[in-house]
């Protein structure tokens, strides 16, 4: 299954925002975003190694993700409500991309063939 989610990850990033979707507002969610979300689900609610894994997110990604947040949570006077959910969602989007650093890092399916995968995609694009 981890295999056939990465697959479906690169043939996302190689459609990158072609595979899009907007809802009129400003708001744009690509086929990559959804793949990623259901890659980094999957691996985190099968994997045993969830605890070592949050571990290393926490270590390396936290310091930037508490910063953006807290940045945005000092805007909160400034900006209307769509302003503050558009900005949030740059930054869970950052949370689940960087998710994936951790993912392939964990798992020896993936990291093997993240390589191999990204060049075919490169071609594609």
């Amino acid at each position: 299954m981890q295999k056939v989610l990465f697959i479906f990850l690169l043939i996302a990033f190689a459609g990158g925002n072609i595979l899009s979707w907007s809802n009129g507002s400003g708001v744009r969610i690509s086929l990559l975003d959804v793949s990623l979300i259901f890659t980094v689900g999957y691996f985190f609610l099968s994997s045993g190694k969830r605890g070592d894994a949050i571990r290393l997110y926490l270590k390396i990604f936290y310091p930037f993700v508490g910063i953006a947040s807290l940045s945005l949570i000092l805007q909160i006077g400034r900006l209307d409500l769509t302003q503050i959910g558009m900005s949030s969602l740059y930054i869970w989007r950052f949370v689940v991309y960087s998710l994936l650093v951790v993912v392939i890092a964990y798992s020896k399916d993936i990291k093997s063939s993240v390589f191999k995968g990204l060049w075919f995609a490169g071609l594609l694009i």
